[in-house]
């Protein structure tokens, strides 16, 4: 039998092709501690994929449907958990800043920066604070109705 033990998988996350395998040799009949072995995991965390019942699905095996650990099911759920986790973007909390910075820099042809400095000079009417350069980046990634021909 192969082992990857001579990879250091110390504090990564499992990848579709190790979760594959530990569906086959679950499948297989191989005991947590061996997949573990095999894997060059900590056996917790073999146990934790094959428990989590987030990770079941129904699976043909000998001409059998049987509900047990799925790798792909499993691969999707740290997808999706991976893509909720992190800080959520600020500016998005306050619909009415948006407008705001989208008016002044399209319309009234104001930089980011003027545009902040005017709301902190009227008295800052929004929800949130964020900088001239949190603009910058949110108009670099698309998240705003400003393109970068809109600045001056």
């Amino acid at each position: 039998m192969f082992t990857l033990s001579h990879f250091n998988n110390k504090f990564n996350h499992l990848n579709l092709s190790e979760r594959k395998l530990i569906q086959k040799l679950h499948l297989d009949g191989l005991s947590v501690s061996k997949i573990a072995r095999l894997l060059g995991r900590h056996r917790s965390t073999i146990s934790r994929q094959l428990s989590n019942k987030k990770n079941l699905d129904f699976l043909k095996v000998k001409n059998k449907v049987v509900r047990s650990y799925s790798a792909v099911k499993a691969h999707d759920n740290y997808s999706k958990n991976k893509s909720n986790c992190g800080a959520k973007y600020k500016l998005f909390q306050d619909s009415n800043l948006i407008k705001y910075i989208e008016d002044c820099v399209v319309n009234k042809k104001w930089s980011p920066e003027i545009a902040i400095g005017r709301a902190k000079l009227i008295g800052w009417n929004f929800k949130i604070h964020i900088s001239a350069k949190s603009v910058y980046n949110y108009i670099d990634r698309n998240q705003i109705n400003i393109t970068p021909f809109d600045l001056t």
